[in-house]
């Protein structure tokens, strides 16, 4: 249970574009290790096609404050809605390097491939969880609540993400999420390993 001290220090608020340069840098804290042999540029490159492809309704996107930085975020987006990160994604591809120029190229194809493998379980009452992440206790389960709230009202029954075996994934299935696609994605995958893409569903 989170004690209501805790409730009465954070502050939820909308999203709002000021607001991606920090949410990104909370994003690279995240994947830094992911890129350690890569350089700075695609750290930043990657990590704000991330937040941008994922900020999808700005009505739906929510931020925790505590003691006035960002603790939290929830992105998410419905059958209808729609990213456009395309200005930064033709920015960062002028001033990268060709070999990473062409790995943000494959990270672009994959989000795309992944947004359209998820769009197909929503309707008016799925919606997406696009972006989730939270670097305080709590917090982020806070602006969860939130969110779903905000989307009950409206009619929505329950979430869809999608994940892939880069990230925690075997949470889903033990937090109620029912397992709705698997798809190899060669572009990613080893020898010794298949990189997977994964889509859930869970009722709220």
């Amino acid at each position: 249970m989170i004690q209501e001290e805790f409730i009465d220090m954070i502050e939820i608020q909308p999203v709002v574009p000021e607001d991606i340069p920090e949410i990104m840098k909370l994003v690279s804290e995240c994947w830094k290790d992911y890129f350690a042999d890569t350089s700075e540029a695609l750290l930043y490159a990657a990590c704000g096609m991330i937040v941008r492809n994922n900020y999808l309704e700005p009505d739906l996107s929510f931020k925790a404050i505590e003691n006035g930085k960002i603790a939290a975020i929830v992105f998410a987006g419905t059958a209808d809605s729609v990213s456009n990160p395309e200005k930064f994604y033709e920015d960062r591809l002028s001033v990268l390097e060709k070999g990473e120029g062409e790995w943000l190229k494959t990270q672009r194809a994959y989000h795309i491939k992944a947004d359209t493998e998820c769009k197909k379980l929503l309707d008016d009452t799925t919606f997406k969880l696009a972006l989730f992440m939270s670097t305080v206790k709590g917090s982020g389960r806070l602006l969860l609540d939130h969110l779903i709230g905000i989307l009950q009202e409206k009619g929505y029954k329950r979430m869809a993400l999608w994940t892939d075996t880069s990230c925690s994934y075997d949470y889903y299935p033990s937090h109620g999420f029912t397992q709705q696609s698997s798809l190899k994605i060669p572009e990613y995958s080893t020898p010794d390993e298949d990189y997977v893409l994964m889509t859930f569903t869970k009722e709220i």
